[in-house]
C-alpha cells in the first residue's frame, strides 16, 4: 500500500466517533462527509485546502422543481412499490 493511501486511512481513522453536523469540519465535536472528505485528504497531504460555497442541509433531496429522473430510486417512489 502506497505512503498517501496509508496516510488517508490513518488520517481517517482518527475520525471516528466524530457526530455528523452539517457543513463542520471539527474533528471529535462535528462533521459532514463533504467536509470529512475536504478534512481527512487535506490532513493527509493528499489535497489542498478548500472552503466550499454554503450548501442546504437537504441539497440530496428530491426537489419539487427536479426533472423526473432525479426522483427515481428516491425514498419516495420505493415506498410506492
Amino acid at each position: 500500500m502506497s505512503d498517501a493511501r496509508q496516510a488517508v486511512i490513518a488520517e481517517a481513522v482518527t475520525w471516528i466517533g466524530t457526530p455528523f453536523h452539517h457543513a463542520a469540519r471539527v474533528k471529535g465535536a462535528g462533521v459532514d462527509c463533504l467536509m470529512l472528505l475536504a478534512e481527512v485528504y487535506e490532513r493527509a497531504g493528499a489535497a489542498p485546502h478548500i472552503e466550499p460555497p454554503f450548501y442546504v442541509p437537504d441539497w440530496h433531496m428530491p426537489q419539487p422543481w427536479a426533472p423526473l429522473e432525479w426522483h427515481v430510486g428516491s425514498r419516495r417512489d420505493a415506498d410506492d412499490c
